[in-house]
């Protein structure tokens, strides 16, 4: 049992990373595409996410004797938010939207693929993974970023 918790734990620690990972190719990637996009709204995106990132990170070093044996109690939430990212990620690949920051108006409403199930799943997946890391450290300097 200690062997599968183990395991569990350091496959939640690989989820945060690759979610981290994710998230960053994404800003760097789908939102920077658009060049219409305000200047200062990416730089804010950017800023805010890379200093989560960091943040966060640097609280798991620093805490990591601590944490790694709570990290089984993300992995549900970050395997979740994995699914719902790269899921939307294929559907929008095939159905482009209108993303963040871009001047356009929307054409449509999605309602299949992910969008039949929730409004904003990208957002959804940001906000599971962000809210279990932060939960995890129970460090009032994460939920301010």
């Amino acid at each position: 049992m200690n062997n599968l918790i183990a395991l569990v734990n350091i496959a939640g620690l690989i989820l945060i990373i690759e979610n981290y990972l994710s998230y960053a190719w994404s800003v760097v990637g789908a939102f920077r595409k658009d060049q219409e996009q305000s200047k200062a709204d990416y730089n804010l995106l950017k800023f805010s996410n890379i200093t989560f990132w960091v943040l966060s990170l640097y609280i798991i070093a620093i805490r990591f004797e601590t944490i790694l044996p709570n990290l089984y109690m993300v992995f549900p939430f970050q395997a979740l938010a994995t699914l719902v990212f790269w899921k939307t990620t294929l559907f929008t690949k095939k159905n482009k939207l209108s993303l963040a920051f871009s001047k356009d108006l929307p054409e449509m409403i999605y309602k299949t693929g992910p969008y039949s199930f929730l409004r904003h799943p990208f957002y959804f997946s940001y906000l599971l993974c962000y809210t279990s890391v932060s939960l995890l450290l129970l460090n009032p300097l994460i939920f301010i970023s």
